[in-house]
């Protein structure tokens, strides 16, 4: 497997720049698949969730020379878990204005000993990283639940721009982890921005 050029793969797109070659990587490898490629047992966790070291070792195993890495904010989420132990979206719990009270954002610093663990597993292993930060509008649509968040673009789109707003705060927060330049973390920050997101919540995301 070819190491791969972090920094030129990055620069090349930063300048919009058309590579002879692109990394290769898996996004989410389903946890009873990861199981199996590593030969145990793991948490019944999201695959980047799982410890630093055997999340490197899965995509080295699997052939990636990238590896995705996010830490889901799951505001507001209700969820069931199956019979194996695995946790499913159900809906949201942030129906009205009243439940924006109800909003505690994620401490950095566990966010920021996560990605530090990681790192320190990552170093020397050949792997580029995909990092996603929280993206407010899927923040905000999961956290009200689909069915009334697309209703609420139409009937109450003010509380919506008003929730991102709020989620928004943390959410700025999470690249500035890296240190690193402004067209930089506009590439990492806008890598996705949720499911089936409505453009007037893109338009508002880019606006903020």
């Amino acid at each position: 497997m070819r190491n791969p050029d972090k920094q030129r793969y990055l620069l090349s797109a930063v300048k919009h720049a058309a590579s002879a070659e692109i990394p290769f990587f898996e996004q989410e490898i389903e946890t009873t698949v990861a199981e199996k490629i590593l030969g145990k047992q793991l948490p019944k966790v999201r695959p980047f969730e799982i410890p630093a070291e055997d999340y490197v070792r899965l995509n080295i195993l699997a052939g990636n020379d990238m590896l995705f890495w996010s830490r889901v904010w799951e505001l507001g989420r209700k969820h069931y878990l199956d019979a194996e132990g695995r946790k499913h979206y159900v809906d949201g719990t942030f129906k009205t204005r009243a439940d924006l009270a109800r909003i505690t954002f994620p401490d950095l610093g566990e966010l920021a000993k996560s990605l530090e663990e990681l790192l320190a597993a990552i170093d020397g292993a050949g792997l580029g990283l995909m990092f996603t930060p929280s993206q407010p509008p899927f923040i905000v649509t999961t956290a009200i639940g689909y069915q009334d968040y697309y209703e609420y673009m139409i009937t109450d789109p003010a509380f919506i721009h008003e929730f991102q707003k709020r989620v928004s705060e943390y959410c700025l927060r999470e690249p500035e982890l890296f240190r690193v330049g402004q067209d930089e973390a506009l590439l990492i920050y806008y890598a996705t921005v949720g499911p089936v997101t409505h453009i007037r919540a893109c338009r508002f995301q880019v606006q903020i």
